[in-house]
């Protein structure tokens, strides 16, 4: 008789424990902990697979070879690649690969039945008797044991089975992402009928044609939930045009309810379901497991046009349904006359009606309501309130306890800030701001405002919103960098301080900046948000002329530097910076162009390495406006080896890696002996002259802000006793502990840039020293990162070291040998 079992050796406890641990925690240290977990963790584990059209076509083989065990796949159309042969193989393969599964979970179920009434007899009493036949049985397999058990045991548990089932047969797809200039309708139509177990589909969408208004530009809302709808758990369809949801939504087999009016016959039909039906291979409807009800727990619908009698009906088959977010919709006026008013009341009327099927309201924790006709045309402050209200009242009504919100608006105003303090005891730990007009900003520091008295915020995504680098600055030294630069392109020579650039066209544009801040989210997890200059704003942006170098970097200093010290809990961030704004906003650009424009800079004293102290950081994307591609090779960066090959440092190396990172660290120590020391020296006398320099020139910025009476020079003396009593600082929103102030003194100096650069390097040296030649520990660049992306028009990012190759490819200097990347 075999020995008793610890619960770490039973697979039924373990698949239970595991069950409460996150993905990422079993990727990186469970599942390497022996054969039998990574086995029991192999079906809580993802494995992705990316493919971009524009790649040489030799490689679509190499990627789609790992399609057999990946279960997310993310497949981007560059424009003009469309590529109808490598998709039409792309189908076979997960015909193939959906044929397998069925395949393999019929095998594993016969297995299990024959388990439980053959062999499973000896589970659940707490040991494995060996009552099987051969050695086993009679004693002579005790030193078969493996971690802890015997395998041929285990196997006849239909526990066993039943936890490890997975690990027995293919997996399926379960996350598929479409985005690009992909012909939708002649295209994803074909691969419906072997994607029936996805649980996540995003359709992130461009069109070829940008004027393209064709009546067949849409998709079959009942095709998909019929195939998919009994798993189908996330559903997102963005667009940069409007795009159809023509017809039903609800699969046939469930009823059109009583109380919901059903569509007239002239909409039950559409001109692209002739389509779809020919990509199905069948007009009969098919679906895998048949269901009461949808299992889909998020939609969210981006300029979209539909009738809201089909939105009202498949509300009524999707009780799990928390998140509904509609944004930028464009509904037919035969259903709904006065589109914000009557749209978002009938909908709330909908839900609250005492037939609703779910007995009651919709668990939601997230609600979005916006047409694209109130974005468009709403510009007077009574306009502006009126959509304020609206929101207000269908985020009351609908989400009473919700912790995540969305806006979008023409901009963040004050009272919809306020109502998210006061009214909602400030309890919000995800934000979202939607605003395709950033010609639009309100330079007016609402949303700063409200950052500097938010703890409880985790997650912030502003992609359409500008932040001003001016509100990061919390010691004015971008506006001494304003005032004179010096020849040898370092940092300033004071000459008083606010009497630079910046201030003159602050001045001249009448643009209340308000005073900086440091944030009160100090936990912040997920950023995405633009930043620009003052100069990217006003009635006067519309400017040709560069920003200098030295500006450039000064500003990518502050950034880098702030959020890695603010936010030291960071895991996803996506900055982007924008230049000229109005004169950008003005030319709306094809997927494919680019233009001149602000982006941040990645040289080795712009302070890029600072980002390295987000240890927890696993998506890093560092772009430029709209997200479209730009000419990012180092010949138009003004980039060199020295600036970026410091990410190529590994935990683990030896031999010839060992004498290359050598090398790269005696490099960064040359540039900061050579180039830096001057620099340097200037840092110091600017520092010195700003310690005893006035504060009076805060109070001409801060004069016209929105809190007024707060930045009188009573006021300003009375906050510089609160910060470190230094009588010359300026005012500080947000946090004041001593400790976060202390870590910021150096913000937006290349001596913070060098004291970063020492600390990587030393400790680099010590543990090849401690190592005999070979780096296990040293400083660890990013430990946790998945992946990057500088300057990219793709949604996803690669691998740190692919980004750096492709960034440095023209550098003479540069050679990349390490064929493991």
């Amino acid at each position: 008789m075999s020995p008793p079992l610890s619960p770490l050796e039973i697979p039924e406890i373990l698949e239970q424990i595991f069950s409460y641990v996150d993905e990422s925690t079993i990727e990186q240290s469970v599942s390497r902990v022996n054969r039998t977990w990574f086995l029991l963790t192999r079906h809580r584990t993802n494995q992705d697979l990316v493919f971009n059209t524009n790649r040489r076509r030799g490689d679509f083989h190499t990627v789609m070879a790992r399609l057999s065990e990946a279960t997310r796949l993310w497949w981007h159309a560059a424009c003009g690649r469309d590529r109808a042969n490598q998709w039409k193989k792309l189908v076979k393969l997960l015909k193939v690969k959906d044929l397998r599964f069925r395949e393999s979970k019929r095998r594993t179920t016969t297995l299990a039945s024959a388990s439980q009434h053959g062999l499973g007899a000896g589970a659940g009493t707490g040991t494995r008797t060996a009552t099987g036949t051969g050695s086993a049985a009679g004693g002579e397999g005790q030193g078969d044991r493996e971690y802890g058990y015997r395998e041929h045991d285990l196997r006849r548990s239909s526990t066993y089975n039943d936890a490890v089932s997975w690990t027995m047969q293919e997996r399926p797809l379960l996350e598929l992402r479409l985005s690009g200039c992909l012909k939708l309708n002649l295209r994803f139509p074909s691969l419906l009928p072997y994607i029936q177990f996805l649980t996540v589909l995003k359709l992130s969408m461009w069109e070829e044609n940008w004027f393209d208004t064709r009546e067949d530009n849409g998709v079959d809302m009942r095709a998909v939930l019929t195939q998919c709808g009994s798993t189908l758990q996330v559903l997102h369809i963005r667009t940069l045009l409007t795009i159809r949801l023509d017809g039903p939504w609800i699969p046939k087999r469930f009823p059109t309810p009583s109380f919901v009016e059903p569509l007239p016959e002239r909409w039950q039909d559409h001109a692209f379901a002739y389509q779809w039906n020919q990509g199905n291979g069948s007009s009969q409807e098919q679906e895998s497991e048949p269901t009461n009800v949808l299992a889909l727990r998020e939609l969210v619908l981006e300029r979209t046009s539909f009738y809201l009698n089909s939105l009202e009906a498949l509300l009524c088959f999707t009780p799990h349904l928390n998140t509904l977010r509609l944004i930028e919709l464009k509904l037919y006026s035969g259903m709904n006359p006065s589109p914000l008013g009557d749209g978002q009341r009938r909908l709330i009327a909908f839900l609250q009606d005492p037939q609703f099927p779910q007995g009651q309201i919709l668990p939601l924790r997230s609600y979005t309501f916006s047409l694209a006709s109130i974005i468009r045309v709403t510009s007077t402050a009574a306009s502006i309130a009126n959509v304020e209200q609206e929101i207000k009242h269908a985020q009351s009504e609908l989400c009473q306890d919700a912790n995540e919100w969305t806006f979008f608006t023409p901009g963040l105003s004050l009272p919809l800030l306020k109502f998210l303090e006061e009214e909602v005891q400030n309890v919000v730990t995800t934000l979202e701001l939607r605003n395709n007009d950033l010609d639009g900003f309100s330079p007016a520091p609402v949303l700063h405002r409200y950052l500097c008295a938010s703890p409880n915020l985790l997650h912030l995504r502003a992609e359409g919103t500008l932040y001003l680098v001016e509100l990061l600055d919390i010691h004015g030294r971008m506006e001494m960098a304003s005032s004179s630069i010096t020849s040898q392109g370092g940092v300033a020579t004071p000459r008083g301080r606010g009497t630079g650039a910046t201030r003159a066209r602050v001045e001249a544009s009448n643009i209340p900046i308000g005073p900086p801040g440091i944030w009160a989210c100090k936990n912040l997890q997920t950023l995405h948000i633009y930043f620009g200059s003052s100069s990217d704003i006003g009635p006067f942006s519309r400017a040709t002329a560069e920003p200098s170098p030295v500006s450039r970097k000064i500003s990518s200093r502050i950034v880098f530097g702030y959020l890695s010290r603010v936010c030291p809990r960071m895991h996803d961030l996506r900055i982007r910076a924008t230049e000229h704004l109005r004169w950008a906003t003005l030319i709306r650009l094809r997927p494919w162009e680019s233009m001149n424009r602000r982006h941040f800079s990645l040289t080795l004293d712009s302070g890029f390495c600072l980002l390295t102290r987000l240890r927890h950081l696993e998506y890093l994307s560092v772009g430029s406006l709209g997200g479209y591609s730009e000419p990012c090779s180092s010949r138009n960066r003004g980039l060199e080896s020295v600036d970026l090959d410091w990410m190529l440092e590994k935990k683990w190396c030896r031999g010839d890696e060992v004498r290359r990172s050598k090398e790269r660290r005696e490099a960064r120590k040359m540039v900061v002996k050579e180039r830096w020391e001057t620099w340097l020296a200037e840092e110091e006398e600017v520092v010195l002259v700003q310690k005893v320099m006035d504060a009076s020139w805060w109070i001409d910025r801060t004069r016209e802000t929105v809190d007024r009476a707060t930045f009188t020079t009573t006021a300003i003396n009375s906050g510089n006793n609160n910060n470190n009593n230094n009588s010359n600082r300026p005012p500080i929103w947000g946090r004041t502990d001593p400790e976060i102030h202390e870590q910021l003194k150096d913000l937006g100096l290349l001596v913070d840039v060098k004291n970063m650069i020492d600390e990587m390097d030393i400790e680099s040296d010590r543990d090849g020293q401690e190592g005999g030649g070979r780096r296990e520990d040293g400083y660890k660049y990013w430990p946790m990162l998945r992946w990057m992306r500088m300057f990219r028009v793709t949604e996803y990012g690669r691998s740190r070291e692919r980004e750096v190759k492709r960034m440095l490819a023209s550098v003479k200097e540069f050679k990349f040998k390490d064929k493991a990347w």
